[in-house]
C-alpha cells in the first residue's frame, strides 16, 4: 500500500467516530435550548390525554395524524424533551399546559376526568436538517412559536382555552360510579373464574383412560405450569390456545387438554388477586 493511500485510509478511519458525537451534540444543544420552554402551537394538535405521548407527524409547518381530543392553534404547551439523531428522526415531546376535561361512557355512567394531555411531534425532515442544530430549530419553530416564559406566551396569541368545570353534582355521581365499578368489576372476575373452571371441569369429566392420552395430558399440563398475565384486564380478556405438540406417538388431544386444564387452573387462581375491596 502506498504512503499516500495509507494516509488517506487513516484519515477516513479517524473521521468515523466523529459522526456519533456530532449527532449527540445536536441533540444535547437542542435539549439545552428548548426543554422547559413554553410555546404556542401554530396549528391544531390531537391527544389521547393519557400517560403516553400521542404521535403526530409533522411535514413542513403542518402536524397531522394523531387521535383523541383536538386542540386548536394557539394552544399553550411546554417542551418536555427533544430527540434527534443521524439515523433516527427529529422528535419533540410537549405537554399541553391547561388540563382537559375528558368524558367517556362506562356502563350506565358518563364519566368525567381532568387529564394532562401530551403529544410527540415526529418531524419528517432530511438527514442534513437533523445533523444541523440551526436547521432543526427552524423546523421546530415552524409549528411551535417559542417563548421564554409562560406569561410571555399567554400575553401573545394564546387561544385562551380554559379547562371546563366538572358538571354540577359530579361528586355524587363519581361516588356512585366508583361503587358500580367495584361491584361490576368483581362480577366480571367471578364470571371469568367460573367460566375457566367449567372448561377445566368439562375436560376432566370426559378424559379417556388410555396411556398415550394420560402421558400427553401430563406433558401438556407441565408445559403450561408457569403461565402469567400482565394485569387484570389481560386476564379478563384471556382465551386459551394450545402451543407446541405431543411429539411423535403422543396424543394431540391429551396434550391440548392438559395445557387447557393447567391454563384454566392458573388463570382462576391469578384472577382472585383482581377482587377489589369496596371503596370507602
Amino acid at each position: 500500500m502506498s504512503r499516500k493511500l495509507r494516509i488517506a485510509k487513516i484519515g477516513w478511519l479517524l473521521s468515523m467516530p466523529l459522526a456519533v458525537p456530532l449527532a449527540a451534540d445536536v441533540e444535547s444543544d437542542l435539549q439545552r435550548d428548548l426543554v422547559g420552554r413554553f410555546a404556542l402551537t401554530t396549528g391544531d394538535l390531537k391527544s389521547e390525554c393519557s400517560d403516553h405521548y400521542t404521535d403526530m407527524k409533522v411535514i413542513g409547518t403542518r402536524a397531522s395524524g394523531g387521535s383523541g381530543s383536538r386542540f386548536e392553534g394557539g394552544e399553550l404547551v411546554r417542551i418536555d424533551n427533544v430527540h434527534s439523531g443521524m439515523m433516527a428522526g427529529l422528535d419533540v415531546n410537549v405537554s399541553i399546559v391547561e388540563p382537559y376535561l375528558l368524558s367517556f361512557t362506562d356502563g350506565p355512567f358518563t364519566v368525567f376526568d381532568q387529564r394532562r394531555c401530551r403529544v410527540q411531534l415526529n418531524f419528517d425532515v432530511a438527514r442534513d436538517i437533523r445533523k444541523d442544530k440551526t436547521k432543526s430549530a427552524a423546523a421546530i419553530a415552524g409549528v411551535l412559536s417559542l417563548f421564554d416564559s409562560e406569561s410571555a406566551a399567554r400575553a401573545a396569541s394564546w387561544n385562551r382555552r380554559k379547562v371546563a368545570a366538572y358538571p354540577a353534582g359530579w361528586e355524587k355521581t363519581r361516588h356512585e360510579y366508583e361503587q358500580w365499578k367495584f361491584v361490576h368489576g368483581n362480577e366480571l372476575v367471578r364470571a371469568k373464574t367460573e367460566d375457566v373452571l367449567d372448561e377445566a371441569g368439562r375436560i376432566l369429566n370426559s378424559m379417556p383412560s388410555d396411556d398415550d392420552y394420560s402421558k400427553s395430558f401430563g406433558d401438556g399440563a407441565r408445559s403450561r405450569s408457569s403461565e402469567s398475565w400482565s394485569d387484570c384486564e389481560a386476564m379478563l380478556n384471556a382465551n386459551f390456545y394450545s402451543t407446541g405438540s405431543a411429539g411423535s406417538g403422543g396424543s394431540s388431544r391429551g396434550w391440548s387438554d392438559g395445557q387447557h386444564v393447567a391454563w384454566s387452573t392458573l388463570l382462576a387462581h391469578a384472577l382472585q388477586a383482581c377482587i377489589r375491596e369496596p371503596p370507602r
